[in-house]
């Protein structure tokens, strides 16, 4: 998954999102325990890791 945060929300190393992650654009993920949200831009999915360090 290749996303781009769109919040300032801080977010932390190695941390689980949860979302539909099915579609290009814009979503809401959250985290495990639900209470903090992100929004994110999705790029793109099942990416190769050279595609994503390319990207990045």
């Amino acid at each position: 998954m290749l996303a781009e945060q769109t919040d300032s929300s801080a977010l932390r190393e190695g941390l689980s999102l949860n979302g539909n992650m099915s579609e290009f654009g814009p979503e809401v993920w959250s985290d495990d325990s639900g209470q903090n949200q992100y929004r994110v831009f999705v790029l793109g999915w099942d990416l190769s890791q050279e595609a994503v360090e390319l990207e990045m």
